[in-house]
C-alpha cells in the first residue's frame, strides 16, 4: 500500500533527488524549502513523467485498498480500532458501530460488528 504523500507528483520528485541533498548538513525545512523550489523551476512537460507515475500509483493503491477493504484482516482490524478509539476516549463508549462501505469519515464513528 502506499501513503498519500507517495500519490503526490512533488514527491516522486523528491524521492529522487533526496539523493543529492544526502551527507549535506540541511534542517528538513531547509531540504523541503530546497525540493519546492527545484519543483516550481520544472516546466510542465518536466513534472509530466512525475505526473503521470502519482496517478498510476493512486490507481493502483484505490485498487489495492478496495481489495483489502473485503479481507477478514481489514474487518478484524477496524474492530481493534474501533475497541482502541472507546479505551482511549476517542470515540464515547457505546457508540453503536455500523459498516460503511465508503472510507470513514472523520466525523462520523459508526461501523457495526461486520459479521454479516
Amino acid at each position: 500500500m502506499y501513503t498519500a504523500n507517495e500519490l503526490k507528483p512533488r514527491t516522486k520528485f523528491l524521492l529522487e533527488i533526496r539523493e543529492d541533498v544526502k551527507g549535506q548538513d540541511l534542517s528538513f525545512a531547509e531540504i523541503a524549502k530546497l525540493v519546492g523550489e527545484n519543483w516550481r523551476l520544472l516546466s510542465s512537460p518536466q513534472k509530466r513523467p512525475y505526473e503521470v507515475r502519482a496517478a498510476f500509483a493512486k490507481e493502483r493503491h484505490t485498487f489495492e485498498l478496495a481489495q483489502f477493504k473485503k479481507t477478514e484482516n481489514y474487518r478484524n482490524y477496524m474492530r481493534y480500532l474501533a475497541d482502541f478509539k472507546v479505551r482511549n476516549g476517542m470515540m464515547p463508549a457505546g457508540t453503536r458501530l455500523l459498516r460503511h462501505n465508503q472510507a470513514l469519515t472523520t466525523s462520523i464513528w459508526l461501523i457495526d460488528d461486520m459479521d454479516d
